[in-house]
């Protein structure tokens, strides 16, 4: 819902892609030849934070 105007028809937005091998992104943002992958977490402390960071590279190395 926000990201729509934001885009205003020069991208797409996909929520909760599924990869390949069965995982799932938040968020992917194609925008003027650009992918985005946001990755959305509740902060529950550093270790889960340390974890959302690992989990995040492996989308960026999957989709390069």
């Amino acid at each position: 819902m926000y990201l729509k105007p934001i885009i205003n028809g020069t991208g797409n937005y996909y929520i909760e892609a599924r990869t390949r091998d069965m995982k799932r992104t938040d968020i992917i943002v194609d925008y003027r030849g650009k992918q985005i992958i946001i990755e959305l977490k509740i902060w529950h402390g550093e270790e889960y934070n340390q974890r959302g960071q690992k989990q995040l590279f492996e989308y960026l190395d999957f989709y390069h």
